[in-house]
């Protein structure tokens, strides 16, 4: 199996042969690579964590700051 980083993607190549498919499990799914196949896969997009916010609610620390 060769697993390489293309165009920013990860990309998993299978060698041709007689045994069993590869199963690759992302957060959002499974994948199947059989033998003799190259899969480029897409990641998920994570999920952006707000700021830090000040005692008062407001991002960025106190109000006129």
């Amino acid at each position: 199996m060769r697993l390489r980083l293309e165009s920013g993607l990860p990309e998993v190549a299978v060698p041709p042969s007689d045994r069993a498919p590869i199963d690759i499990r992302l957060p959002d799914r499974a994948v199947r690579v059989q033998p003799g196949e190259t899969r480029r896969l897409s990641l998920p997009v994570p999920a952006v964590a707000p700021g830090p916010q000040g005692p008062d609610g407001s991002v960025g620390g106190p109000a006129g700051s």
